[in-house]
């Protein structure tokens, strides 16, 4: 009674291949010639008599055709696992290349990313320590190139501020020299 249920779950596993189904079917031919249930049918109609050899005989090359087809099932089955199992590792390492890979193209990235930043620091933070020495000796301060609002970009532009007080304090401090110099003339 479990047979054809049996049989139909074998058939739904190998679906996807063609031998494989060929083989169940071989097999569910089979199924009318069980031999346990013709041996046991014999023996309930003739419960006298032994079992007639060529029956027996009968029987054993049924026996001998399932265990043939279920091992040649069973080989097919192993060739397959194998397969699978090898292009699942084979899968498994693309994956892993392609990880790896990406760790080391976005390593890379942030590294290329990180020299480009701070070189833009680097010349933004020299131009204005240049310009505080320029300062500090009187010179002329070279001028910003862009306009930033960060923490450079305002000590840039507070350097350049102070250089601007410091030339108009200049230019007054000249001027009342000037007029002094004047008003000292005329006493």
């Amino acid at each position: 009674q479990e047979w054809p249920t049996t049989l139909q779950r074998l058939v739904d596993l190998v679906r996807d291949n063609p031998e494989q189904v060929e083989r169940l079917k071989q097999i569910a031919a089979l199924q009318g010639k069980n031999p346990l249930v013709t041996l046991a049918r014999y023996a309930v109609a003739h419960p006298d008599e032994s079992i007639p050899a060529s029956m027996l005989a009968d029987n054993e090359q049924v026996i001998d055709a399932f265990r043939s087809h279920l091992a040649e099932m069973h080989a097919v089955e192993d060739r397959l696992l194998v397969s699978r199992v090898a292009a699942a590792e084979r899968a498994q390492r693309r994956l892993e290349i392609t990880t790896v890979a990406g760790a080391a193209v976005g390593l890379l990235g942030s590294v290329l990313a990180a020299l480009v930043f701070s070189a833009g620091i680097t010349r933004r933070v020299e131009r204005a320590r240049e310009n505080a020495e320029r300062l500090a000796h009187g010179g002329e301060l070279l001028p910003c190139p862009e306009e930033r609002y960060d923490e450079v970009g305002a000590l840039a532009r507070g350097i350049h501020d102070a250089s601007a007080l410091l030339k108009a304090r200049e230019a007054e401090l000249h001027a009342k020299v000037a007029e002094g110099g004047v008003i000292n003339q005329e006493l």
